[in-house]
């Protein structure tokens, strides 16, 4: 009795407006993402290193602002593989930055925005 109370309830109750848009300002040059994205990258290393980030793809706008993915690896490879990596920027600031994790989900997202064409190569 009481979960059909309260499965009126919630169907009746009023829809939660949809969340406005952000304004996530202009898109930025691809330098000054990769900067920012760059510096905290950098940051967030264990043990501090020379790495070098390629940004192979273009920006993408989204409700949080700019992103793309991208890959980082050593300044001098010795046969370590790249890691992905992935930012957002929005209104010259940044928002996010991560490294991917071994459970492999940031590559696999990565991935599947190239093939699906969000990701498109600069």
């Amino acid at each position: 009795m009481i979960a059909v109370t309260l499965a009126f309830a919630l169907a009746s109750a009023p829809a939660a407006p949809a969340p406005a848009s952000a304004d996530i300002g202009p898109e930025p040059a691809m330098e000054a993402f990769a900067a920012l994205a760059e510096a905290e990258l950098a940051r967030k290393l264990n043990k501090p290193q020379k790495v070098k980030f390629e940004w192979p793809y273009r920006l993408v706008a989204g409700p949080a602002g700019y992103s793309t993915c991208g890959r980082a690896g050593p300044d001098r490879p010795k046969g370590r593989m790249e890691i992905w990596v992935t930012a957002v920027v929005a209104r010259g600031q940044l928002v996010s930055a991560r490294w991917a994790t071994p459970d492999g989900m940031l590559e696999w997202d990565c991935k599947r925005n190239v093939k699906k064409g969000v990701l498109v190569v600069r």
